[in-house]
């Protein structure tokens, strides 16, 4: 079996922004990358789609070489429990522009951030919503 040498890199930055009322806006870019002089396996390219990158569709439901995303919500709460409209874009090498939207809802347990969401892709039906569910924990 023959194995590909190649470079991945990403880059994440999560910015919270504070309003007036208990809002704030949190805004959530993202950048990825993967090179080779080798032909690259579908599992070597970068994943986008899912809970932690482009709701409204499916996990890794698009694969490149070069990703763009940014994940965005309009949050009202606390670090405890919190509501929010979302709004996720990405523009990707092979498929170019993808966006979802939806809404959330966020709430702090023993065992860590537990986040459901439900969106749908920009030009979905009401059948293709996706409700995703995550637990963030921090060590």
């Amino acid at each position: 079996e023959e194995r590909s040498a190649y470079l991945k890199a990403s880059l994440k930055a999560g910015l919270p922004i504070p309003l007036l009322w208990g809002f704030s806006f949190w805004l959530e870019p993202n950048a990825a990358f993967v090179t080779s002089a080798d032909p690259l396996l579908e599992t070597e390219l970068i994943p986008v789609g899912g809970a932690r990158t482009l709701r409204g569709y499916t996990e890794e439901e698009f694969r490149s070489k070069l990703a763009f995303w940014s994940r965005q919500e309009l949050r009202w709460g606390s670090e405890s429990f919190s509501l929010y409209p979302l709004f996720d874009v990405a523009l990707i090498e092979v498929t170019g522009f993808a966006a979802g939207y939806g809404a959330g809802i966020t709430v702090a347990t023993p065992i860590g951030r537990l986040e459901l969401d439900a969106a749908l892709p920009w030009e979905g039906a009401w059948h293709d919503a996706k409700l995703h569910l995550s637990v963030g924990a921090e060590f």
